[in-house]
């Protein structure tokens, strides 16, 4: 078999590449449903309020920032929900649900504002969205998706911000947001709340990777090599809409003890993002499509904790699925009694057996080995890996594992529970200042100019600044760096794979010192895509043959 067709045939299968956009367009089905597509999942302790946590949730993937007249809006028959899971038992405790309701002022243009919109009473803001926050003690739905009834409103019809279409429509853009941002009182004492259009804090260089895995640092070493150089920043110059709320820590973790709890499983939330349909949408009326309606259960058509776990690590015979199940029907799929022993042994091997690990040697011959060769030791770990399944799927023990969580694949643990969330211990300080964090977490190396390892980013929580695409690649190839090769995680830490990147190291735009923290979407008026940041310099010939740490 010729070098290509052996790409080609280690490729079919292989669906989105390995970062694919965290969660933008990540299965087939959600792919034609953008208004439901939640592509990131955030989780942080604020920075400049640190009683408090923070939650996002960014949908609608690659909002082209002048895409008028009708520019973005959430859907009215959707449900968009943020939930937390204080114990591991991979079921809701807390659910923040955001519901929508379009309100058009003048029918009779085709104009979203009639002028300038210089703030939420501008009566030139023509095309209107209000929307309701409401908090549940548990799930939102059951699982046969009738809704619960048991909801207190935290924000209620509050009027979403405007797109930023252009220095026209909208002066002064921040200001005009930062009027729009809700203070809670009652029962939402102590909550932030924003609702709105965002520039995308996602970035990745997915125009190389999409062409057959490049990663543009190492294209010398790609088994059709390129010159090596910078990365393409995808995401740049798009926008997102964004349910944003800032939470008392009291409320989110409140066993968490004030002080000591750093190693508490009572301070480690998981947090995931889903949006619901009802299962059956009516179109019609006298003059033809005017209208829809929403009828039945409501389905979960979009799910998101650990961002890449639908693209890096699961096949395309389970994206759509995976989408469509709760957590707690996760173990259950692995173990087989879900969805038989077939589906379930596919799905614990896209973790424990990753596809682009055993992709790794094929596209980076000279790189990286599973097997020792005459170009050095083995430098990528054992199969299967466990450690991946701490990762995605149980927590790191000592820093953001729960009480129930564990591998069940061990029978020392069997009881225990895997579910795909995003883990965040609320006692681990955060970094001083917003978006000052370093982007490579816990597993930065200050030996090699990464500055000092930091556990509280991802994949602790996850904060705007971490840059998910580069841990991933370096957890999948066994890279996790000096500090958590080392007592008592006692993860892998080969060479190359802890230096590889993507060759973008941080976002086109800033972020703002403040909440809402997300920056401030793009104009339509003038945008720019495809900024480009050097991330690490290529790897250099001398480490290529090093086989690191176990």
């Amino acid at each position: 078999m010729t070098p290509l067709v052996l790409i080609a045939s280690a490729l079919i299968g292989f669906g989105p590449a390995p970062a694919g956009a965290s969660s933008h367009r990540e299965a087939p089905l959600i792919s034609k449903d953008p208004s439901v597509d939640n592509t990131d999942t955030y989780a942080f302790v604020s920075p400049d309020a640190q009683s408090t946590v923070t939650l996002i949730s960014n949908w609608i993937p690659f909002e082209e920032p002048g895409g008028g007249p009708n520019f973005y809006h959430f859907d009215d028959n959707a449900l968009y929900n943020i939930k937390i899971d204080r114990d591991g038992d991979a079921k809701p405790d807390v659910t923040y649900e955001w519901t929508f309701r379009t309100v058009i002022k003048n029918p009779n243009t085709f104009l979203y504002n009639t002028g300038p919109i210089a703030s939420p009473t501008s009566t030139t803001f023509n095309y209107t969205q209000y929307y309701t926050v409401t908090r549940y003690l548990g799930d939102n739905t059951d699982i046969s998706g009738v809704r619960a009834t048991n909801g207190t409103v935290l924000f209620g019809n509050k009027l979403m911000v405007p797109d930023n279409i252009g220095p026209r429509s909208t002066p002064s853009y921040e200001a005009l947001a930062a009027q729009f941002i809700n203070v809670g009182s009652g029962p939402a004492n102590g909550y932030k709340e924003f609702t709105g259009q965002r520039e995308d804090p996602f970035y990745v260089d997915v125009n190389s990777i999409f062409d057959l895995a490049g990663l543009r640092p190492f294209n010398s070493l790609h088994l059709i090599p390129l010159p090596n150089s910078t990365g393409l920043d995808s995401t740049a110059g798009y926008n997102v809409h964004s349910t944003i709320i800032q939470v008392p820590i009291t409320e989110l973790a409140p066993a968490c003890p004030a002080t000591g709890g750093a190693t508490s499983t009572n301070c480690v939330v998981g947090v995931w993002s889903t949006a619901d349909r009802p299962q059956v949408t009516t179109r019609g009326g006298i003059l033809g499509i005017t209208g829809e309606a929403g009828s039945g259960p409501y389905v979960q058509v979009s799910r998101l904790g650990m961002p890449l776990t639908n693209e890096v690590v699961l096949p395309l015979a389970l994206k759509d699925a995976f989408n469509g199940l709760k957590p707690e029907r996760d173990t259950p799929l692995f173990n087989g009694s879900l969805a038989g022993a077939s589906l379930g042994t596919l799905a614990a091997n896209s973790v424990t057996r990753p596809e682009l690990q055993q992709l790794l040697p094929v596209l980076y011959p000279k790189a990286f080995r599973q097997t020792a060769n005459s170009d050095g030791p083995v430098n990528l770990p054992a199969l299967p890996r466990t450690d991946l399944l701490t990762i995605f799927l149980t927590g790191i023990p000592g820093v953001n594992m729960q009480a129930n969580s564990g591998n069940p694949f061990d029978p020392a643990t069997a009881t225990k529970i895997a579910s795909d969330q995003l883990r965040l211990n609320v006692a681990i300080k955060p970094t001083t200042g917003v978006c000052q964090g370093n982007r490579l977490g816990p597993l930065a190396s200050s030996t090699a100019g990464e500055g000092s390892p930091d556990l509280a980013g991802f994949p602790n929580g996850r904060r705007l600044e971490d840059d998910v695409t580069d841990i991933a690649l370096r957890a999948v190839a066994g890279g996790y760096g000096t500090t958590l090769a080392a007592a008592p995680f006692n993860l892998p830490n080969f060479t190359p794979g802890n230096l590889l990147n993507d060759g973008v190291s941080k976002n086109d735009k800033p972020c703002l010192s403040g909440f809402p923290y997300v920056g401030t979407p793009h104009q339509g008026y003038n945008r720019i895509h495809a900024a480009i940041y050097t991330a690490l310099l290529p790897i250099a010939e001398k480490e290529r043959g090093t086989g690191g740490t176990r």
